[in-house]
């Protein structure tokens, strides 16, 4: 999200660090969780069926391209209700 404000808001201006995360897949298991992690655009609908039947928690790790922007978003200075769905609503 820090990359996307710097693109949209910030001229391209970038800085950086390389963020390593957690494998949130043995994270939810510690906690009894069952969780799966998409990596690519066609499973992620049959997926989303999926949790959606499940009855118990389920954690969800959806994997994007670096440069993708993830939306909607609350730009800043606006409130929840201005909520932009794509980079073309700037």
């Amino acid at each position: 999200m820090v990359r996307q404000w710097q693109e949209l808001f910030h001229q391209n201006r970038y800085s950086f660090v390389n963020i390593k995360s957690p494998d949130y897949i043995k994270l939810a298991a510690a906690y009894n969780i069952d969780a799966k992690k998409v990596d690519q655009r066609a499973e992620l609908k049959s997926t989303l069926e999926d949790i959606l039947r499940h009855e118990n928690p389920f954690l969800l790790e959806v994997m994007v391209g670096k440069e993708n922007n993830r939306f909607p978003m609350v730009p800043k200075g606006r409130g929840v209700s201005e909520i932009i769905l794509s980079k073309e609503e700037l």
